[in-house]
C-alpha cells in the first residue's frame, strides 16, 4: 500500500526500452511506479502517451540535484565543501570532459572494440593531450559493478602515463562542479548530454545510431534542434575538427528550465499525503 514514485535518472523518450510506449504499454500496472517524476515537458510527454490508461500519473519537478547547486544554500555544507574542490589537473588548456557509460562490450561492442571508449576517441585523446585537459568520468557501475577492474585497468594501461588525462578525481566530485571545470563535453551517448545543456556546454554525440535516420534517432532531439549537442563521425580526424571548432563558440544559452517552485509543491503535496494518512 506504499506509493511509488519513479524519479527520474536518465534520458526518456520513445525509443527508450524503460520508459517507450512500446516497450511497457502491455506491462500490467501493478508492475510500475504509480507515480513518474520528470525533469522537463518532453520526458513527461513521452510518458503521457501510455501512463494515464493504466492510472498512472506523471509530475514535472526538475532535477534536485542540480537545483541544490543552483540555489547554493549558504547553510548547504555539501554545497559549500564540493564547490571549494579544485580541479587536479591545473594549467591553462581548455578542459573536455567524457562521460563514461557501463556495458559498452555489451550493448555497443559493434562500435566498441575495447569495452570503454570507441577507438577514434582514444586515438584523439592521446594524440591532443597536449593541448586540452581530458576528464574521463566513470559511471557508478563502472566504479562499483563487475567490469570495474577492466574498466580501471584500460584507462591506466592506455592513459595512464599522460599528466592531463584524469579520471579518479573526477568521478568522485558531482557532476554539477565537473561541469564548471569544463569548456566541451564528449560521450558516446551518455544523459550528460543533457546535464550539460543546462550549463550551456557543447556535447559532442559518438552514437553513430543517434544519427538521423538511426535506431536511436530520437535520443537528445532537443538538444540537438538547439544546435547544443550534435553527432559526429567515428573519426580522429571529425572529433579533433569539432573540439577546435566548438572551442571557438565559447558557452552556450543554458537550455535548464527553473523547475524549483515545481519541487517545492510536490514536496508540499506529500508532506500533506503523510499528514492525512497519519489523521
Amino acid at each position: 500500500g506504499i506509493l511509488v514514485y519513479d524519479l527520474q535518472h536518465g534520458t526518456i523518450n520513445d525509443q527508450n526500452p524503460w520508459y517507450g510506449k512500446e516497450f511497457r504499454e502491455k506491462i500490467d500496472s501493478k508492475d510500475l511506479p504509480d507515480i513518474f517524476l520528470c525533469w522537463d515537458k518532453s520526458s513527461a510527454a513521452t510518458l503521457e502517451k501510455w501512463i494515464y490508461q493504466k492510472g498512472i500519473s506523471v509530475d514535472i519537478i526538475g532535477n534536485p540535484w542540480f537545483q541544490r547547486f543552483l540555489r547554493q544554500n549558504p547553510d548547504d555544507l555539501l554545497i559549500k565543501e564540493s564547490l571549494s574542490i579544485a580541479p587536479s589537473l591545473k594549467n591553462n588548456n581548455p578542459t573536455i570532459l567524457v562521460s563514461l557509460q557501463w556495458g559498452m562490450m555489451e550493448y555497443f561492442g559493434k562500435y566498441v572494440f575495447n569495452g570503454v571508449i570507441p577507438d577514434a576517441l582514444e586515438q584523439t585523446i592521446l594524440k591532443t593531450a597536449k593541448s586540452y585537459n581530458w576528464l574521463l568520468r566513470l559511471h557508478p557501475v563502472q566504479i562499483r559493478g563487475a567490469e570495474s577492474l577492466m574498466v580501471q585497468r584500460y584507462l591506466s594501461r592506455t592513459f595512464g602515463h599522460l599528466d592531463t588525462v584524469e579520471w579518479k578525481q573526477c568521478s568522485e566530485v558531482p557532476l554539477p562542479v565537473v561541469l564548471r571545470w569544463s569548456n566541451l563535453h564528449l560521450t558516446y551517448s551518455s544523459t550528460t548530454t543533457t546535464e550539460a545543456a543546462w550549463m550551456g556546454i557543447y556535447t559532442g554525440l559518438l552514437d553513430p545510431d543517434i544519427q538521423s535516420g538511426g535506431v536511436n534517432d530520437m535520443y537528445y532531439a532537443d538538444e540537438r534542434s538547439l544546435g547544443i549537442a550534435e553527432t559526429l563521425p567515428l573519426e580522429p580526424s571529425s572529433i579533433e575538427n569539432w573540439i577546435q571548432s566548438t572551442l571557438k563558440k565559447g558557452k552556450a544559452k543554458s537550455t535548464l528550465i527553473e523547475e524549483e517552485a515545481r519541487l517545492e509543491a510536490f514536496v508540499e503535496k506529500i508532506v500533506d499525503l503523510c499528514r492525512k494518512s497519519k489523521s
